[in-house]
């Protein structure tokens, strides 16, 4: 503890000083002068070692304070590597703190307090709400409103080739791919155009071009690469398909209209009878083209049985060809209980409409109710209002059909898709049976309320059905037959087609 005590400087000091102390009191004492001359000699040296010793220990003193500084800092910068080790990083930007005084802490309190007052003094409590300037012209089409059109055309070096898928959002996506307003594909473009009139830029839509020998027959046929191709393209997303082939001269007619036209109607409800199993219908537009002009002279399509197949018969250039694209962009952008015909959607964005004998369709009024009724869809106009409508979406089937409308085959096959969806992970599901080998009643109450769920949530909503019914029978022998079975009923929403209103004078 002593030798320790010694490695001291100021305890080392103060020994020798005691020393001298010693040595002056024995040599104060001593009548020899020459042993008091080595006193004062030893003593004015230990006044030398003690002002250097003490100008050590401040030097000593000022260095510890120093690396304490820089040890704190860089203490401030130590960083943990990747991998668990630690590294210093480098101190050059990081300043000395600076010790506050007290008044210094009390000026920065006062400063504090003022800017938080002013801050909350800065602006009335308001709303703010930013402007989204790029809405405006996109499209409203949703997922059941995907569409697909195959159309004469021809290829382009580099750009779209014949037979083959191609999917646009815009018309200038079309152009970008060599589809351009003149040229050998100009036909495609006005009816791809049209489509974007009504659909509006951002809405999905499926081309395919054929060449002029192409019969409309033959793009609808499901044993050639067509429409087939097209489908399987878009995993079956198409939900609307539309065809036309480029009128050519002389018009070759049967039953007052293209003699192709009551061919492709059987062949579109061909084709997509061999969809609907997987879940891929679609409604089928097909242009009438070359209509003769003798009402008379047309097929009736309310006899035939064909609820996925439609036929245009109306034009707005006065050609010989259906404008396909326009009555496809208008059902893209609606809902599938919408008719493309209501009033109250707007007038078609087109300045004059015509028949597709050429003729424009005021000048033909006579006749609309007699096309009308044989299950066409044309155009029409009404007295007091500009601009031109759809009449109607008739599909190739009876009157007493529930499927008469190109609204009720879009309505009752959304249904059946969602249905679908809701029960596909149900299959080979383990299924509870009760004591009587029935299904137990709470499963079947959970599996209507999940379809009843989700068909309010996704149709009925969103006005595209009035109401839903959902019934699971709870006595099905499910262990004998591996079949569940269960009845869905839809209350469709209901079109104002005829309005009778009871007008006469009567004394109040």
């Amino acid at each position: 503890m002593f030798l320790k005590l010694l490695k001291i400087p100021i305890v080392r000091h103060l020994i020798a000083g005691l020393a001298i102390l010693i040595i002056g009191y024995f040599i104060g004492n001593s009548p020899t002068q020459e042993i008091k001359g080595k006193y004062d000699e030893l003593s004015k040296s230990h006044q030398q070692l003690k002002v250097t010793l003490d100008t050590l220990q401040n030097k000593v003193i000022k260095m510890a304070s120093q690396d304490r500084i820089k040890v704190e800092n860089n203490l401030r910068g130590l960083h943990l590597k990747k991998g668990g080790t630690l590294q210093f990083l480098p101190d050059t930007n990081i300043s000395q703190e600076k010790k506050e005084t007290p008044r210094e802490i009390r000026k920065k309190k006062r400063a504090n307090r003022k800017s938080k007052k002013k801050r909350l003094m800065s602006n009335l409590p308001d709303v703010k709400i930013n402007i989204n300037t790029e809405g405006i012209s996109q499209s409203l089409q949703t997922q059941d409103g995907i569409a697909g059109m195959i159309l004469t055309g021809a290829a382009v070096s580099g750009k779209i080739q014949l037979n083959t898928p191609e999917v646009v959002y815009s018309v200038s996506d079309a152009e970008s791919k060599g589809i351009t307003a003149t040229g050998r594909n100009d036909y495609a473009y006005k009816q791809i155009q049209q489509f974007y009139d009504e659909a509006k830029s951002g809405a999905e839509l499926w081309i395919m071009l054929v060449s002029a020998d192409v019969l409309t027959s033959d793009m609808l046929d499901k044993n050639k690469e067509y429409s087939k191709t097209l489908f399987n393209s878009s995993k079956g997303t198409i939900r609307l398909l539309g065809v036309s082939r480029k009128a050519t001269l002389p018009a070759e007619t049967e039953n007052g209209i293209d003699k192709d036209v009551e061919l492709s109607v059987l062949k579109a409800q061909s084709l997509i009878e061999e969809y609907a199993p997987r879940f891929k219908e679609a409604s089928v537009i097909i242009d009438g083209a070359n209509y003769t002009g003798e009402p008379t002279e047309l097929k009736d399509y309310t006899q035939n049985n064909d609820e996925f197949v439609s036929v245009l018969l109306a034009n707005s250039d006065g050609s010989t060809n259906a404008c396909v694209g326009l009555l496809l962009g208008r059902l893209a952008k609606d809902p599938v209980q919408r008719n493309p015909g209501r009033v109250r959607s707007g007038a078609l964005p087109i300045l004059q409409g015509y028949l597709t004998n050429k003729e424009k369709v005021d000048n033909q009024e006579n006749h609309w109710n007699t096309l009308h009724k044989k299950g066409y869809i044309i155009m029409r106009s009404f007295a007091g209002r500009s601009g031109y409508f759809f009449s109607h979406a008739p599909t190739a089937v009876t009157a007493q059909n529930n499927l008469n409308t190109i609204p009720r085959v879009r309505t009752i096959y959304k249904a059946r898709r969602l249905s679908y969806n809701v029960f596909i992970d149900e299959i080979l599901e383990e299924i509870p049976i009760d004591a009587s080998g029935k299904i137990a009643p709470a499963l079947i109450k959970g599996w209507e309320a999940k379809i009843d769920t989700t068909l309010n949530r996704e149709m009925t909503a969103k006005g595209e059905i009035s109401s839903i019914r959902v019934n699971i029978p709870p006595d099905q022998d499910i262990l004998s037959n591996d079949q569940l079975q269960l009845s869905l009923d839809i209350q469709p929403v209901g079109n104002a087609g005829n309005i009778v209103i009871n007008l006469g004078f009567a004394t109040v």
